[in-house]
């Protein structure tokens, strides 16, 4: 299971400092005497710059459990050596993932798999961030340190629509760990390096710069919903999935997920901004609830904006409202254009997901909303995304039944209704179809799915193919299942 993917520019002060004159009459700032009114400017001075720039490291009451920013200061590229002064503090913290795999195939039985990928600690206790699709269906986790030390790890939390797990180390402690800077900072054109196990080969480093922010056109893999990512030219290979991608500064501003393998230096990493978000709800809850609005959305070109009034192309333009949800209730219609999210201006319609989605269930938002030639506020309380998954992630549960092995899939206890789709074997029959992990089968055929013996009775009397209804990130969809 070899996975893929994956500034900083301050010159050094060269400018001699003058040194203070020597104090006269009662000691001040800089040998001004106290009472003169340059020595009240110097300290008004002073503490106008603590107030602007606090000191690093302030705790905050957020639920932040890791290193905000790391203690080493942003290095000029141009300064001998400087690559490898950075590599050398943050490389001991970037780790190799090894993961075994126990997947039922359609008619072969049971068989065991074996991958690799990447990760790094974020507290010194043990605490390490990867790739989902690294860790998803393991039985068995080793984590390899740099200096070759090797621990067992168990997953803590998961997010399938972001591509994110948390996992902790047993028994770890004085671990070395990196700092998690701000993703929000950087530009095309900011050096990054890419740190990982490509090909297995432990602790590579690529360099490379940022080519591009924001890419929202780009779907890796099943499973995936909300995707941000940052382009870049540093190296990115398989194995490299879950490692880390940091500026110059040793400070971790992405996850490397994916690459292009049509092409040659674009790679992909997910904000760190993004992850940090949801880091919380992984450590004490092992998922992500998600908040919903109840609509479906497209995106509005110039033209399209032109019929509606608008001067330029822009927001997110409602299709259709779930009369079930909370859109529907705050008096959202089909039509409306969506141009603001509690203060964030949405300038495409693929920001509104994510910014609904991690609000939070039950807080209450303003939409500015365009219709009828004029903008309007609409003030709606966000509820849980239906029939997401609220357990955290276990590294070993077994087929339960022949009929799921037969068809190649692992199905486990769902949301509020239906069967959670765990794993789909490659070989089988529902890898065929349109299913996907993650997807929570509601409806077999007919017949309403309220528990897995439900599913696995219907599936028993079901015809050659059968039809499934199933949620899939707050849709409804159906499926074709062949059943033999």
């Amino acid at each position: 299971m070899a996975h893929s993917n994956t500034g900083f520019h301050l010159q050094d002060p060269t400018t001699p400092q003058r040194p203070c004159p020597a104090a006269r009459g009662r000691a001040g700032l800089c040998g001004l005497a106290v009472g003169d009114r340059r020595w009240w400017c110097g300290v008004f001075a002073a503490l106008l710059v603590v107030s602007l720039f606090p000191l690093e490291g302030r705790a905050e009451d957020d639920g932040r459990f890791w290193m905000e920013k790391g203690s080493r200061k942003t290095a000029s590229i141009h300064k001998p050596g400087v690559f490898r002064e950075m590599v050398e503090s943050v490389g001991s913290a970037v780790v190799n993932i090894e993961v075994s795999i126990k997947r039922r195939g359609a008619f072969s039985g049971e068989k065991s798999e074996v991958g690799q990928g990447s990760g790094f600690i974020i507290t010194a206790d043990g605490y390490a961030l990867t790739n989902n699709h690294v860790v998803a269906d393991a039985v068995e986790i080793v984590v390899l340190l740099a200096d070759d030390r090797r621990f067992s790890a168990r997953v803590i939390g998961a997010d399938e629509s972001t591509d994110v797990a948390l996992i902790k180390l047993d028994g770890a402690a004085g671990l070395p760990a990196l700092a998690l800077g701000s993703s929000q900072g950087m530009g095309v054109g900011d050096w990054v390096v890419a740190i990982g196990s490509p090909l297995g080969l432990r602790s590579s480093v690529t360099a490379g710069i940022v080519s591009a922010m924001g890419r929202r056109d780009v779907k890796p893999g099943e499973g995936r919903f909300y995707s941000n990512f940052i382009q870049t030219d540093a190296s990115i290979n398989p194995g490299n999935s879950g490692g880390p991608l940091v500026n110059m500064s040793g400070e971790v501003i992405g996850i490397n997920t994916a690459i292009n393998r049509l092409g040659q230096g674009i790679g992909f990493a997910i904000p760190i901004d993004m992850v940090k978000s949801i880091l919380p709800a992984l450590r004490s809850d092992g998922f992500v609830e998600r908040s919903w609005m109840g609509i479906s959305i497209q995106e509005i070109d110039g033209p399209l904006a032109s019929t509606f009034g608008l001067k330029k192309a822009g927001g997110a333009l409602v299709t259709q409202v779930d009369p079930r949800g909370p859109a529907f209730r705050a008096g959202v219609r089909e039509g409306d254009i969506i141009l603001a999210f509690d203060s964030e201006s949405i300038q495409t319609s693929e920001e509104l997901p994510w910014l609904a989605s991690v609000a939070g269930v039950g807080r209450t938002v303003e939409l500015a909303v365009w219709r009828s030639g004029g903008r309007q506020s609409v003030k709606m309380t966000l509820e849980a995304m239906p029939n997401q998954r609220r357990s955290r992630p276990t590294l070993d549960e077994p087929l339960k039944s022949p009929v799921s092995a037969d068809l190649g899939i692992e199905v486990r206890v769902g949301g509020d209704s239906g069967v959670f789709v765990a794993v789909i074997a490659d070989d089988s029959p529902a890898r065929a179809s349109d299913l996907r992990p993650g997807d929570v089968i509601v409806q077999v055929g007919d017949a309403s799915v309220t528990s897995i013996n439900d599913f696995y009775k219907f599936l028993k009397a079901a015809p050659a193919v059968v039809r499934l209804k199933v949620q899939r990130l707050g849709a409804t969809r159906y499926v074709a299942l062949p059943t033999r």
